[in-house]
């Protein structure tokens, strides 16, 4: 599974800037990548752009899966 921060449709451009700065800063340290490790993560780092890219794939592949695997909600 994966972790994401994301924010509302509209936020100002400065703003996801300002977190994403904030978040790559917090993934770097130490304390974080063991915490992370601890809970059974895989910690990694994406950009904005590169977390929304990687949401619309994933978005595609399991929409694919549960079509040709015709699985439904109960």
């Amino acid at each position: 599974f994966w972790t994401a921060l994301v924010a509302p449709a509209g936020t100002p451009a400065a703003v996801i800037d300002k977190l994403n700065a904030a978040v790559s800063q917090a993934m770097a340290t130490p304390e974080m990548q063991a915490g992370l490790e601890k809970a059974g993560e895989n910690p990694s780092y994406m950009t904005a752009a590169k977390t929304a890219e990687f949401m619309r794939a994933e978005a595609t592949t399991w929409a694919r899966v549960t079509t040709e695997g015709q699985i439904k909600a109960d």
